[in-house]
């Protein structure tokens, strides 16, 4: 049996255990070191998720618009922030057709977004529509989340495993290189338990692209 991936149900597990609060907790404390150095007060953070960036941000502080395809995605970070009682302004929206009214001191694209636009056309239309949202001496960072210990998986079967309290998602992964495009291909299935209970299985219906 298998459940549409990113819809509402699998966007809970992914930002449960999917999304590493150590890595979150480092990721806010060297954006907030970076940003006061600056003197950064608004953020646009793109390719958002469920908001684990915008939410640590502007809890820090800062004011927030976070931007992303996904509307589940965008639901789920809109519930967390409501919950915690944080105002932050969350948008469905395109990277690469950013239309707001208003320009930013910084804009992020955290853990491997940015990689996804795999053309030169993109790439440069992301970056220019981005640019048009920054102000004068505008800081963008991009996290590309790539390491050569993560190529030593292409073009191998890999799987791992992890576990939250009862719950437990299996990450099954084929990958393969094209390297004259420098560009994975990847194929992921999602395994998922609630104790001894197995859930519906996740699957990407195609090889999704990846630019290295």
């Amino acid at each position: 049996m298998q459940e549409k991936l990113y819809s509402k149900e699998f966007v809970k597990w992914y930002d449960e255990l999917y999304c590493d609060d150590k890595s979150t907790v480092k990721e806010i404390r060297f954006l907030d070191k970076l940003f006061k150095k600056h003197k950064i007060k608004n953020v646009l953070d793109i390719a958002c998720g469920t908001g684990r960036h915008s939410i640590g941000l502007a809890n820090k502080g800062y004011k927030i618009t976070g931007i992303d395809l996904s509307k589940p995605m965008l639901d789920f970070a809109k519930e967390k922030a409501s919950k915690l009682n944080i105002k932050i302004n969350f948008k469905i929206m395109d990277m690469k057709n950013i239309k707001l009214k208003n320009k930013f001191d910084s804009a992020i694209i955290m853990w491997s977004s940015f990689p996804h636009l795999t053309t030169n056309h993109d790439i440069i239309k992301a970056l220019n529509s981005i640019n048009k949202h920054l102000k004068k001496n505008g800081i963008l960072i991009i996290d590309v989340n790539f390491s050569w210990k993560s190529l030593s998986k292409i073009s191998k079967n890999y799987k791992f495993s992890i576990k939250k309290r009862n719950k437990k998602l299996t990450i099954i992964s084929k990958s393969f290189l094209d390297p004259l495009n420098n560009i994975t291909w990847n194929k992921t299935i999602y395994k998922r338990s609630i104790g001894n209970k197995k859930l519906p299985i996740l699957k990407d219906t195609n090889y999704l692209p990846r630019r290295i």
